[in-house]
């Protein structure tokens, strides 16, 4: 009799302790590795409809959605570069060189707006060659930067952030200013493994 009681306890606790694990996971605030982003998910994907007009340094047009077909890391400048702007070129610098083999899929890119000082633009350069430098004008620079605010309560929130910008050209991620390098690495990574484009 006993032996019956043991076995219908063990067949009970088959069947519950899935879902009470599941529960006590969930509540838990845990996440599985391979689900987790690190940046901010832009839910659908928006398309950037502003880029045209936009030419790089060297006088090339230049749009997000081009035929290079190239995932972007994008950090929205302004006409000075502060420390803030320093650390965030860094990083979409850095974040590029460490994709390895995969980084011919990824360009980094800067937006500054056309009447940045000729010695701003040059410095910028200078300390960032990785970091195409991209000008707008005025015109386009002001709708670029209205397209990237949608508001505080959306992950789209302007200047001094890094975006992540698919192939087709549609605004995917996220990341605040001074947001974990090692996270946006992985964000990418994963990003250009399950990609079929770009």
């Amino acid at each position: 009799m006993r032996k019956k009681h043991v076995q219908l306890g063990l067949l009970v606790l088959v069947f519950l302790l899935p879902p009470l694990v599941s529960y006590v996971l969930f509540y838990s605030g845990f996440r599985p590795e391979g689900s987790v982003n690190h940046g901010e998910l832009i839910a659908p994907a928006r398309p950037v409809e502003s880029d045209a007009g936009l030419q790089t340094f060297d006088g090339d047009g230049f749009t997000f959605a081009g035929p290079s077909r190239k995932w972007t890391l994008f950090y929205l400048g302004g006409s000075t570069c502060d420390s803030a702007c320093d650390a965030g070129l860094y990083m979409i610098q850095q974040v590029r060189v460490t994709q390895g083999r995969e980084m011919g899929r990824v360009r980094s890119v800067t937006v500054l707006p056309a009447h940045t000082a000729r010695a701003e633009i040059d410095k910028v350069r200078g300390n960032f060659p990785g970091v195409i430098v991209v000008l707008a004008s005025e015109d386009t620079y002001v709708g670029l930067t209205d397209q990237f605010q949608y508001g505080k309560d959306t992950a789209l929130q302007g200047n001094g952030r890094v975006y992540i910008v698919d192939p087709v050209g549609n605004i995917v991620m996220s990341y605040p200013p001074g947001a974990d390098p090692t996270g946006m690495r992985k964000d990418l990574k994963r990003l250009l493994k399950v990609s079929k484009i770009g």
